[in-house]
């Protein structure tokens, strides 16, 4: 899940390199991905924050850093320790452009499914 700040806001906080109109007023969410063999969730929260802010730091769209982030975790889930099934950035961004299974639980009551970039548009969400 990802809720951004305005586009003023997001100015202050310096140089990162975004596009901040691309950042600005977004609510989105990206499904967790369907785990082939889950073995354990150690590290899964703190992988998925750093394949977000890898993705972020790469000037990647929010779309993209939210499907990094849940890829990240998706790998951390089937290994026994919090990072040894990580490849590296490279690995996860091949791996976040496929379209993978992801654990259906959102409906079209609750936002709106972009099929493009897989992730669901929500109602705070400058493009709802």
């Amino acid at each position: 899940y990802l809720r951004t700040a305005g586009a003023g806001r997001l100015q202050k906080l310096g140089d990162l390199g975004l596009e901040i109109e691309e950042w600005a007023d977004r609510e989105l969410l990206c499904q967790a991905l369907e785990a082939r063999e889950f073995v354990s969730s150690t590290g899964a929260g703190d992988s998925s924050i750093a394949g977000f802010l890898g993705a972020l730091l790469r000037g990647g769209k929010p779309e993209f850093a939210l499907r990094a982030a849940t890829t990240t975790a998706w790998y951390c889930l089937q290994t026994v320790d919090a990072s040894s099934g990580i490849p590296d950035f490279a690995e996860i961004e091949k791996t976040a452009g496929q379209d993978l299974p992801q654990i259906q639980h959102m409906t079209d009551r609750q936002g709106r499914y972009d099929g493009k970039e897989r992730v669901w548009l929500l109602p705070k969400d400058k493009d709802f």
